[in-house]
């Protein structure tokens, strides 16, 4: 109760609250805006039948739409969601480990970002654009039609791929400017938002299964259990920490050397959430490409509880997890840093051979963080075969939604916390100088 009123009590902190909820609160309107020309009963009905099915374009519609917050179903113009920003992201995250030029951008500082920055907003325009024209293209060909009273190339097609395009790069922009004006990275607390709003249908599915007797109540302590252990799950692995003992010598005046216990703390998921978003938005292409006639047999292997499309998405997870560590924590600048700063780990010689542990200790703590993240990702697809209840309710037990929701969650309460941190800490600067003047 006392941190919820210190929240009102910094200025700072109040304001970016305060744009954070008005952005969101903007973003959720647009999910109600739908496309011009699009019968939305007939979308709602055709949504309907994919979620019971069982083949890799219903689970993967359902999926996107709970990442959407429901703007797919409604045929909104923010329909594609902020995933074409996020594969464009991972696109050039990549390409600035392989390719000089940007490695060099990246190095120039503030400047540089912003760069690669317009660049990742060029290639998300061209995403957009392709994108929108084939589930343009496809929305007039479904269900003999009746989604498109009037189709053709200028009367539904063009408008779509425009205001399918101007959508995502609106959410783009809440997303930045929740990031920079706001509180926490905007983009992970959108697909957060879109999760948190696709619970009440859930819910109200899960109930109406309960009152039909699909779903006992046996099985629903079984979801609850696993609720709660999922999420203490992703509370300790999201906080946990690998204390590093490290010390460093001071000098007195010269007459000799006074080593000072400290500690460098390694977070066993330095990753976050972001592993499991990035997944999300590679494993959709080859359930895409399997849409294709030609292509049929890659659908029959890409189909969610599949093999392949496990071993897809797991093998996305661990990679993502790896790769993004690596980006945010450099073995050897952080060796070279240590060195320089006079500060070492008891029983390791300073420079290379610390660079060596720093690379060992990377890969084990790593490994664990991935894991986890692994196995609470394929959890929705153990619960929806074995209790047969559908994907998007079971995700609320587990999985990558509730990840998402308690990682977001977890990272806004430490940035909070750090401010109220931060006033307290001044505050007492501030009485402490009174107290001397006096």
């Amino acid at each position: 109760m006392n941190t919820l009123k210190g929240i009102f009590t910094i200025p700072e902190l109040k304001k970016k609250l305060m744009i954070t909820a008005i952005l969101l609160i903007v973003y959720r309107m647009g999910t109600f805006v739908t496309i011009p020309g699009i019968d939305t009963d007939q979308v709602n009905k055709l949504f309907e039948e994919l979620n019971q099915q069982a083949n890799g374009l219903g689970k993967m519609m359902g999926m996107v739409n709970m990442f959407s917050g429901g703007a797919l179903s409604n045929a909104s113009v923010f329909a594609l969601g902020i995933m074409p920003y996020i594969t464009a992201s991972i696109l050039f995250q990549i390409l600035t480990t392989i390719m000089p030029a940007l490695k060099q951008m990246q190095k120039d500082g503030e400047s540089g970002r912003r760069k690669i920055n317009q660049y990742t907003r060029y290639v998300t325009l061209g995403l957009c654009i392709v994108q929108s024209s084939f589930i343009c293209s496809g929305l007039q060909g479904l269900n003999n039609g009746m989604l498109v009273p009037n189709p053709g190339f200028m009367s539904f097609i063009l408008v779509g791929m425009i205001c399918l395009t101007t959508g995502t790069m609106i959410v783009m922009w809440l997303g930045e400017m929740i990031t920079e004006f706001g509180l926490g990275n905007g983009i992970s607390i959108i697909i957060m938002a879109g999760i948190i709003a696709a619970l009440p249908a859930g819910i109200s599915d899960f109930v109406t299964q309960l009152k039909s007797g699909s779903v006992n109540y046996l099985t629903v302590c079984i979801l609850l259990a696993f609720f709660v252990g999922v999420t203490i799950a992703i509370v300790y692995t999201t906080l946990g920490q690998r204390r590093i003992p490290i010390r460093q010598n001071r000098r007195a005046g010269g007459a000799g050397e006074n080593a000072r216990a400290q500690y460098l703390p390694l977070k066993v998921n330095m990753a976050g959430v972001i592993p499991i978003i990035f997944a999300q938005a590679i494993i959709m292409f080859p359930v895409l490409v399997g849409q294709l006639d030609s292509l049929s047999w890659i659908g029959k292997y890409f189909q969610q509880g599949a093999v392949a499309y496990t071993l897809f998405y797991l093998g996305a997870i661990l990679f993502f997890c790896f790769f993004y560590t690596a980006m945010i924590f450099n073995p050897e600048e952080m060796s070279e840093n240590m060195k320089q700063g006079g500060t070492f780990i008891p029983g390791i010689r300073p420079g290379v051979e610390t660079q060596h542990y720093f690379e060992k200790l990377l890969v084990r703590i790593t490994t664990v963080g991935a894991l986890i993240l692994a196995v609470i990702a394929i959890i929705p697809q153990i619960l929806a075969n074995q209790f047969q209840i559908s994907f998007a309710l079971a995700g609320i037990f587990g999985g990558t939604g509730l990840l998402i929701v308690v990682g977001v969650a977890l990272d806004l309460i430490q940035k909070v916390e750090g401010y109220l941190f931060s006033q307290n800490f001044s505050s007492m600067l501030e009485s402490n100088q009174v107290g001397s003047k006096s």
